[in-house]
């Protein structure tokens, strides 16, 4: 957010300043960052993780081929 003519960066509900790109989907609800991150082992079918490596990227670009 620009406020007093400078970048504040506001803290998410965990009171961290950044937010994991991680996201698990559960039955009930979709669970994102730290929390996501927590789950996995739990969950490890359902968690999406480094998505935002591949925007902008083509498919057939050697990092997706992740055999």
């Amino acid at each position: 957010v620009w406020q007093n003519d400078r970048v504040e960066i506001i803290d998410n509900d965990q009171g961290n300043r950044t937010t994991l790109s991680y996201v698990v989907f559960t039955e009930m609800e979709q669970v994102f960052g730290n929390a996501a991150r927590n789950q996995v082992g739990m969950n490890p079918y359902y968690t999406i993780f480094n998505a935002k490596r591949f925007i902008g990227r083509r498919y057939d670009e050697r990092e997706f081929n992740l055999t």
